[in-house]
């Protein structure tokens, strides 16, 4: 779709997308959205009324890709024959959103920004991460606690904050690089990913089958 064909806040939208994937939220100005999307300034605060509601806005278009009861009951529609294939289906719901906004070549802007605002200080000021990212992320750590009701709390704990720390590893590391993963690419790492990780937590509950890991529990 051309820029003469579309409406003048999803220009605004695309434009201000842009933007916040290259700069910070404090150094991407109105007029520097205004002026990238060919529109008068004054149509900014018509279609958006401010800065912050127009950053919300492009979370909020991007809120279906990120949507945990969706991913996971995809995720449960086919019967799992053991523990580690439920698993897997769970580490694989839980990486969809991401992988599937690599794939997108929009979608590759957003995940700038999602990482820009993680990084950002300011970022409790606006609520997006604990609107939009964190409960999200509660659910398949519930989905993965009912899995593993049999695990300590603290190696649930270690499991699930292993899986997150290695995805930040892909995307933040390539998002500061300006190298995220290609959309060729995507496919494979995530594969690659997903395999870690299971084995990861599978690893942990075989160790917490062990006598030393049922002490430590206790």
């Amino acid at each position: 779709m051309s820029s003469s064909d579309m409406s003048t806040r999803t220009r605004i939208l695309r434009a201000a997308e842009t933007l916040f994937a290259q700069a910070s939220y404090a150094r991407v100005s109105m007029r520097a959205i205004a002026s990238a999307s060919g529109v008068h300034l004054g149509a900014l605060p018509y279609h958006f009324g401010t800065k912050e509601a127009l950053y919300r806005a492009i979370w909020e278009e991007w809120q279906g890709e990120l949507d945990a009861r969706a991913l996971l009951k995809e995720a449960r529609l086919q019967p799992k024959a053991s523990r580690e294939e439920e698993l897997t289906s769970l580490v694989e719901a839980f990486f969809a959103g991401p992988r599937n906004l690599l794939r997108d070549p929009r979608g590759r802007y957003f995940v700038s920004i999602m990482v820009r605002e993680a990084q950002d200080p300011t970022s409790g000021e606006r609520t997006l991460l604990a609107d939009f990212i964190y409960p999200n992320g509660n659910l398949i750590r519930q989905a993965l606690a009912d899995l593993f009701h049999d695990l300590p709390a603290d190696a649930l704990d270690a499991s699930f904050d292993m899986m997150i720390a290695a995805l930040r590893i892909v995307i933040e590391r390539g998002s500061k690089s300006g190298t995220l993963p290609a959309p060729e690419q995507t496919e494979p790492l995530f594969d690659l990913l997903t395999d870690f990780v299971v084995q990861g937590w599978m690893a942990v509950c075989r160790r917490c089958e062990s006598e030393d890991c049922q002490q430590s529990a206790g």
